[in-house]
């Protein structure tokens, strides 16, 4: 009964084979212009600190010539007059900071136990200098003056330099073996009192400009595609119909 009922009609099967064609095809189609994966660049590792040009700073002992690249505070202190001088160390720049040009950083400091609570007693300056060339004693620059002697913070704001590496460097009541200024050049540090410190060199930079890309993707960049799918699916629909009618 059921193979007397069915009849072959050719004309339906090259329909069918029309319409498995068109969605094949639309579904290539789809598939081709789909985006492509962006890459994801790797993040770019961060510049290792490199070891700090020897300066021509006195010092009293090899480990001052060449700031620590760790974490950690880094002293520099003069020669002792006595046996127990007093000695600042900075905590920030340390060498992981990045600063840019016309941003504004905190130069922070505290004092070793052997310092004496009456000290510094008449305040205290910042110098800054580029260290990742040779430095020299008339190359410090004064970054802040006339810091009261309770601070252990003070804003700096970075003027307009050259990309490097940089350090700071802090001064308490002048006792500071660069000669600034030149009527309070110390040969050492007396006791109680916080002799000089530089910081670990860090990066001062130039604000890189951004750059502006055209949007070449709009709000219906994936309508292309929508429309070829819904096509590819309607055409299968109608051959379904055309062989339940035949």
């Amino acid at each position: 009964m059921l193979s007397s009922r069915f009849v072959f009609r050719p004309a339906a099967v090259v329909l069918l084979v029309t319409v498995l064609l068109a969605c094949c095809c639309s579904v290539q189609v789809v598939l081709a212009q789909a985006p492509a994966a962006t890459p994801v660049a790797s993040p770019a590792a961060s510049p290792s600190p490199s070891a700090s040009v020897s300066s021509t700073r006195p010092s009293s002992s090899a480990a001052a010539a060449a700031p620590s690249t760790s974490a950690a505070p880094v002293s520099t202190a003069l020669p002792a007059c006595g046996s127990s001088p007093g000695a600042i160390f900075i905590t920030n720049p340390v060498s992981s900071t990045y600063a840019a040009v016309g941003s504004s950083i905190n130069v922070t400091w505290t004092y070793s136990s052997l310092t004496l609570p009456q000290y510094p007693a008449k305040g205290l300056v910042v110098y800054y200098q580029r260290s990742d060339t040779a430095i020299t004693e008339a190359g410090w620059q004064v970054a802040v003056a006339n810091i009261p002697p309770q601070s252990k913070t003070v804003a700096w704001t970075i003027p307009s330099l050259q990309d490097g590496k940089y350090e700071v460097h802090v001064v308490a009541d002048g006792v500071d073996p660069i000669a600034r200024p030149a009527s309070s050049v110390a040969t050492c540090v007396p006791d109680g009192m916080p002799g000089p410190e530089s910081s670990q060199q860090f990066v001062i930079q130039n604000a890189a400009p951004l750059v502006v890309y055209p949007d070449t993707l709009g709000p219906n960049s994936n309508a292309p595609s929508n429309l070829y799918l819904g096509s590819g699916a309607v055409l299968a629909a109608a051959g379904f119909a055309a062989l339940a009618f035949v």
